[in-house]
């Protein structure tokens, strides 16, 4: 990458484990990170990040957004996080915005899949073909 061509740089003190943009704003953007957090950040002012999501107990390894105003996320930890961004915080971790825990979910190294559609949630880990496919519904 050039970096001559660069718009902007969002720095972060631990790894970032995955990014994704959002399908329903052409201006948020989330990244799971390697100390158990997930931050959403709003592409128009990024000095801070607008929301950081709090409630894994291990490395944050994808994020998907399933609407504008919701998010999933996988861990390490053996657990997806359904969180609802209208009850976060800004300036401090949002402990409170997650909704629902999905947990029993195991996985022998790290998950590799994550993907959503009509009310579904699909992951997957990297042993055995480990996968799980969880019904959501996400209310309007």
């Amino acid at each position: 990458m050039d970096a001559r061509n660069c718009l902007g740089t969002i720095r972060n003190i631990a790894n970032v484990c995955c990014v994704q943009f959002s399908a329903h704003s052409s201006h948020l953007l989330a990244f799971g990170s390697a100390d158990y957090r997930t931050y959403c950040y709003d592409l128009r002012n990024t000095r801070a990040p607008w929301c950081v999501l709090a409630g894994h107990d291990k490395a944050v390894s994808y994020v998907k957004f399933l609407d504008s105003e919701t998010l999933v996320t996988t861990s390490t930890d053996n657990t997806l996080k359904l969180w609802d961004l209208k009850k976060t915080n800004y300036g401090g971790p949002s402990t409170s915005a997650c909704s629902l825990t999905f947990s029993g979910h195991t996985k022998e190294k790290n998950s590799v899949g994550l993907s959503t559609t009509d009310g579904y949630i699909a992951c997957a880990g990297e042993g055995n073909q480990t996968w799980s496919l969880l019904p959501i519904q996400v209310a309007v």
